[in-house]
């Protein structure tokens, strides 16, 4: 990620909610963009609550944005523990955290 020109996040805990949080807030990483704005590359953060275990995921954004059947590369997901894999953002959120609180992000240069 550096030698693309992106902020490297360092050895402390990057997590769902502090993506949330610095997508939305704190900018150090991640700045928020409408979802009609999203494209390839970019990032979605699904969380409910504390968005911890079942609770989050995060997935990057794989083409253009088409709703809930917008193609993504993501690891777990509609797949459990499984690896690394293309899915669409509905089928991998599922109902439990489509419901929750949705960030569209880019990743800051």
């Amino acid at each position: 990620m550096r030698k693309a020109g992106y902020y490297k996040a360092g050895s402390w805990p990057f997590y769902t909610k502090s993506m949330e949080i610095d997508a939305r807030k704190n900018y150090r990483y991640l700045r928020q963009i409408k979802p009609s704005e999203a494209k390839a590359g970019d990032i979605v953060i699904a969380n409910v609550g504390n968005g911890l275990g079942n609770n989050g995921h995060t997935a990057i954004i794989d083409g253009p944005y088409n709703g809930w059947d917008t193609q993504i590369i993501q690891e777990g997901g509609d797949d459990g523990t499984g690896p690394v894999h293309r899915s669409h953002l509905g089928d991998s959120l599922g109902e439990y955290l489509m419901a929750g609180k949705i960030t569209y992000a880019r990743p800051i240069k």
